[in-house]
């Protein structure tokens, strides 16, 4: 969040299993496939209409939910050769700038760029 300029904010993370990843991106995107990371923003869901109620002034602003497959994450990080811990934390990342609003459809930022701009948020939360 500090690397985008967001002091505040509060979000949730869910750590699922494919089947509840599938579901999901069935029921909102259309794929019925497993994904790693799906992320929800407040309002921007397909079902959820959210009132300026939540973004009071003075009070937290609520950014939206995270959800993990825990299976993606075991695969992914055997696939990359890296720790549990770190693809987590690459996905929560991932899922941030999502609710952040980056976008990485075809019409958007590129999928390598965002992977960059991944890598870079890491490499600075990692080295402190």
């Amino acid at each position: 969040m500090k690397h985008e300029g967001v002091l505040d904010g509060e979000l949730s993370v869910v750590l699922g299993k494919d089947e509840l990843l599938q579901r999901l991106n069935k029921e909102y995107r259309g794929i019925d496939k497993p994904t790693d990371v799906l992320a929800f923003g407040w309002g921007q869901t397909l079902k959820v209409e959210c009132s300026p109620a939540f973004y009071f002034q003075g009070l937290t602003p609520i950014l939206g939910e995270i959800i993990i497959s825990l299976d993606a994450v075991n695969r992914q990080a055997e696939e990359y050769n890296h720790s549990f811990e770190k693809e987590l934390t690459i996905l929560i990342i991932h899922g941030l700038l999502h609710l952040l609003g980056y976008d990485h459809s075809p019409d958007n930022l590129p999928q390598e760029e965002m992977a960059v701009l991944t890598n870079e948020i890491l490499a600075q939360i990692t080295t402190k």
